[in-house]
């Protein structure tokens, strides 16, 4: 993990020349700066194991909600970082 910042900083150092290769052709037009930090707390509606070793999770809601599918992504990428290796069903 201590070599991130130093291939991180080969890589920036590269883009130009790297990035076409890896996106089909395209160049870069600018390096974006983009951090994701988080202090949110996510509380599932039910959450159960399985008697063949699965992980249950169901969502509630009461109305339609356009971005359900996303937060069941989220969920479910959460879901696969607690419990790696097991099958989850949404």
């Amino acid at each position: 993990m201590h070599y991130d910042a130093i291939l991180k900083s080969i890589l920036n150092s590269m883009g130009n020349s790297l990035t076409p290769r890896l996106a089909g052709g395209a160049k870069p037009v600018e390096l974006l700066s983009v951090s994701f930090n988080s202090v949110t707390s996510r509380v599932p509606d039910l959450v159960l194991r399985l008697d063949d070793g699965r992980i249950f999770h169901l969502e509630v809601q009461s109305g339609n909600d356009a971005r359900m599918a996303w937060r069941m992504l989220q969920y479910w990428c959460l879901f696969r970082g607690r419990f790696r290796g097991v099958w989850i069903i949404q």
